[in-house]
């Protein structure tokens, strides 16, 4: 089985600075390699997804044997919490 997630250290353990606003967002979201979302579509049998608490999403085509992850997603800080993954209900391309 692959590994889902990045498996790095925690931010508090990165020596990150945020500023006091983001104290809140900081200790209220986990990054402890979890995996926090799976979804699959509604529409393609097998097509699954899986979403991280360390900003990773990988994507299987043929029902878990394979997964791909999804390395970058343009305009979104590296370590993001994936809170939550859908499966568009009209386009099986829209996750």
């Amino acid at each position: 089985m692959p590994s889902f997630t990045k498996q790095q250290q925690t931010t508090s353990e990165r020596n990150v600075s945020f500023s006091i606003d983001g104290a809140y967002d900081l200790y209220a979201m986990s990054q402890h390699s979890n995996i926090t979302s799976i979804a699959e579509s509604p529409l393609l049998e097998g097509l699954l997804y899986v979403g991280t608490d360390d900003g990773l999403i990988q994507v299987s085509e043929d029902g878990g044997k394979n997964w791909r992850k999804v390395d970058r997603i343009f305009d979104v800080p590296e370590f993001f919490f994936v809170n939550d993954i859908k499966a568009d209900l009209h386009d099986p391309d829209t996750v």
